[in-house]
């Protein structure tokens, strides 16, 4: 965003940035292109404010078609999570979906959606939604948006194709609504402040490889991120900023790239997925004879980064029904607060046994961290 803009227009791009539905958005940026002054210098940024507008108007307009003639947009999230399955016409998705899930299956109602159903891996079940292959036309745009309620994605390559190919449509279609499958690295931060009047801060906590604190900032301004402030900490290089930034303001999706019908050989794909997606997760299947099929549910599990976290009252052996399904790295608190707000307000202590306890029965408080299939007992 340019910086000779007014103080007001700064402060309605703020409200942009932090909308959270599209109908917030596009009121924040219509509020926005009307603070944007009419001069050639902004001719430019209204331009792509316009396109934006006029985007997001579509698609509530075809949100609310859909809605008259009663079809909802997307199913409702069920399990212990919701990934979306996608590819090119002829990958094998349907065939795919009908034996991970074990059943014939029906779209049952929805629209810019093929098939739903659910998918189980040991004792969770995980709801699976096959997009249909026409999404990813030229003109189509209809179900892509709502990709960014899902939890993870899954998308299928035919092997006997060109892999490439298939992967850049793919990532094109998903960049279009500003989701990406490249996971952001976890030790940089990039904030907003509008009150940085000289340009980008970079606060460095750590090291930076093969580049300086002033071709970080360079970079940073050249590519229109000048009211930030960046936030490094260990080991990072140059490269690793760039594809953070370039990648900035995207939703991330955890996904699992499955070649269908492999033909060539592996170190030939693993060339490919390095330097077209980047190192996200893939493995070879055959849908034909079901090969593989159990490593995929524990590898689409896996990529969701949840945990099982089983219950028991306190003196009884046996858990309490199904486990919880929580997110890598939650706490004790979080499995309190899940269950019941009284439970964290009233919580004294738990004991736990599993892969995070020290010793069975270990006794711990509200910020010991959990790990899969940990057993737990709260006392209240």
């Amino acid at each position: 965003m340019p910086t000779n803009l007014p103080q007001e227009a700064k402060g309605k791009w703020s409200k942009v940035i932090s909308a959270k539905t599209p109908e917030e958005k596009l009121e924040a940026l219509k509020d926005f292109l009307s603070a944007i002054p009419k001069h050639k210098g902004n001719e430019k940024l209204r331009m792509q404010v316009k396109r934006k507008i006029s985007g997001l108007s579509d698609q509530l307009e075809r949100k609310k078609r859909r809605s008259q003639k009663g079809k909802r947009e997307f199913p409702e999230k069920s399990g212990a999570a919701q990934v979306a399955l996608l590819g090119l016409p002829g990958v094998g998705k349907t065939s795919l979906m009908e034996k991970l899930t074990n059943a014939r299956l029906k779209t049952g109602g929805y629209s810019g959606v093929s098939t739903v159903g659910m998918m189980s891996y040991e004792d969770v079940q995980i709801q699976l939604v096959e997009l249909p292959s026409h999404i990813f036309s030229d003109k189509y745009r209809e179900g892509l948006d709502m990709l960014r309620q899902v939890d993870g994605l899954v998308v299928v390559v035919d092997g006997a194709q060109n892999i490439e190919h298939q992967l850049k449509v793919v990532l094109s279609k998903l960049n279009e609504v500003d989701i990406t499958i490249v996971k952001p690295p976890q030790n940089i931060e990039l904030r907003v402040d509008y009150n940085l009047n000289n340009g980008p801060v970079i606060q460095l906590v750590g090291k930076l490889l093969n580049c300086t604190i002033q071709e970080v900032r360079r970079f940073l301004f050249q590519n229109g991120l000048k009211n930030v402030k960046m936030i490094i900490n260990g080991e990072v290089s140059f490269d690793e900023i760039m594809e953070f930034t370039l990648r900035w303001g995207k939703s991330y999706k955890p996904a699992l790239i499955l070649v269908n019908k492999p033909r060539l050989n592996g170190m030939l794909h693993a060339s490919t997925f390095e330097r077209i997606a980047l190192n996200v997760p893939w493995m070879e299947i055959s849908d034909e004879r079901n090969n593989g099929l159990e490593k995929v549910r524990a590898a689409i599990f896996k990529q969701l980064s949840i945990i099982r976290v089983y219950t028991r009252e306190p003196g009884e052996k046996a858990p309490i029904g199904p486990p919880f399904t929580l997110k890598k790295g939650s706490k004790i608190s979080d499995l309190a607060g899940f269950i019941h707000s009284e439970v964290l307000k009233k919580f004294k202590y738990a004991k736990i046994w599993g892969p995070s306890s020290k010793y069975p029965g270990e006794k711990v408080g509200l910020n010991h961290e959990l790990l899969d299939k940990d057993l737990v007992e709260i006392h209240t």
